[in-house]
């Protein structure tokens, strides 16, 4: 798969501007640490398929995220045994001009600063989900601030995802009860809530990426709730409480894995749809990845390999051990020899093949880029061209070849995927992003 470098021209934008001198850090504390791994899911819709926009990260910050058209970034500099140097802040910047909106000072002394993990915005509120350092301080791990000056309006520990009407669903855990609540954006307040007694939380999603419905086990029953409301839609009995077993949302199905198995259920009316034996995915399955069930098979990937399935049946349709993650490209699938998480980085080999699994071309030039808090459809991936520059692209596209999103210039290396862009470290030791339109 290549890219005729003429095709460049047409997705190449200015030199970036670069940052105003930083301000000093003012507002109330806020300590942070490392991403916090959690669903905290935002609206998005189809792809688009539009270049993005370059533009050069603020000096003396690193970790960013981006939530619609603002950037927020943390500074990570530190002196010896990971103690930060100086005070650190998380700043607001107004894209693409990155002119400085707000900052937050962050507590002195902090070890490691924080990394921003995910963040979206709800109304006028941005919602930003961190790991604080401090254990007296772990009560607070998502962040509700006020977009226009950064005010903190509320914290907790809760994990957040957005509901189709636009409001919040927040899942929490004290060490002893789980918690399901639907939150006041602006103050924090629940509407409603209620105890989540079995194991986790798993959440439906609707086309446009919101969150519609919502499993939870009860006792011995799998139930499915109303994410608005919180209302009881359907349930189904029979499921012990007692067993050790992973789950997954996926497509049209809900997909058990414990010793008796894999077992598929549909999301419309809960009721089984097929079993595999025991012995076809081993727990823990923290490593297991299951894709598709979406109108196309089922693709179940193990230490194994890649097992597709007919969604419907269950029925084996075709089997390889060669692979260890799978990713659409349209109608045809990208086939790594890596883990899913890892894609790209140990030079494994990925291939475009077929829906059969057929491979037809291989990938060598291209980097793939761990997907994030946010896997979908996209699957960006870089490589470096002529005059120290990264061309980012989309290989997820609905054609056999990549589809060009951005050029960064002046980058050479350590480019990961963010939340709404790609960022690239830079000969000058700073970060190039490249914003993604959503």
């Amino acid at each position: 798969m290549t890219i005729d470098l003429g095709e460049i021209a047409e997705v190449e934008r200015t030199r970036p501007r670069r940052p105003a001198r930083p301000l000093r850090p003012a507002g109330p504390a806020l300590a942070v640490l490392l991403l916090l791994a959690a669903a905290l899911l935002g609206p998005s819709g189809p792809a688009q398929r539009l270049a993005g926009t370059e533009v050069v990260q603020p000096a003396g910050y690193d970790s960013a995220v981006v939530v619609g058209e603002v950037l927020l970034a943390v500074t990570t500099e530190a002196g010896g045994g990971g103690v930060a140097s100086s005070i650190p802040e998380l700043a607001a910047f107004r894209l693409p001009e990155l002119t400085r909106l707000w900052q937050m000072a962050l507590p002195a002394g902090t070890a490691i600063p924080g990394i921003v993990g995910d963040a979206v915005q709800v109304g006028d509120v941005l919602l930003v989900t961190m790991l604080v350092a401090d254990p007296e301080m772990q009560s607070c791990t998502t962040w509700a601030l006020a977009i226009e000056d950064g005010r903190t309006l509320w914290c907790d520990a809760g994990s957040y995802a957005i509901t189709g009407e636009g409001g919040l669903l927040r899942y929490t855990f004290d060490g002893e009860q789980s918690i399901i609540a639907a939150p006041d954006p602006r103050t924090g307040a629940p509407r409603w809530s209620q105890p989540a007694p079995g194991q986790g939380l798993h959440l439906v999603p609707a086309v446009d990426g919101r969150i519609a419905t919502y499993l939870v086990f009860s006792d011995d029953r799998l139930e499915m709730r109303d994410a608005q409301t919180g209302g009881l839609l359907r349930a189904r009995a029979g499921f012990s409480p007692a067993v050790e077993r992973s789950s997954f949302v996926q497509g049209e199905l809900f997909v058990l894995v414990d010793s008796g198995g894999v077992h598929a259920y549909g999301l419309a009316d809960l009721e089984h749809r097929w079993s595999l034996p025991p012995g076809t995915a081993t727990l823990p399955a923290f490593h297991m990845q299951l894709v598709g069930c979406d109108g196309r098979p089922c693709y179940l990937v193990t230490d194994r390999g890649v097992l597709a399935l007919d969604a419907r049946t269950g029925e084996e349709l075709w089997f390889d051990e060669r692979w260890r993650n799978i990713r659409f490209a349209g109608d045809r699938l990208l086939l790594g020899e890596d883990s899913y998480w890892d894609a790209g980085r140990s030079g494994a080999r990925t291939v475009l093949a077929d829906a059969d699994g057929t491979p037809i071309d291989g990938l060598e030039a291209w980097s793939l880029l761990d997907p994030g808090l946010r896997p979908g459809e996209e699957v960006i991936a870089v490589r470096p061209i002529d005059g120290n520059r990264i061309l980012v692209a989309d290989l997820g596209s609905a054609g056999t070849e990549p589809q060009p999103l951005g050029v960064l210039h002046g980058s050479i290396s350590d480019c990961q995927s963010i939340i709404g862009g790609v960022s690239c470290r830079r000969l000058d030791g700073g970060r190039s992003l490249l914003v993604l339109p959503r």
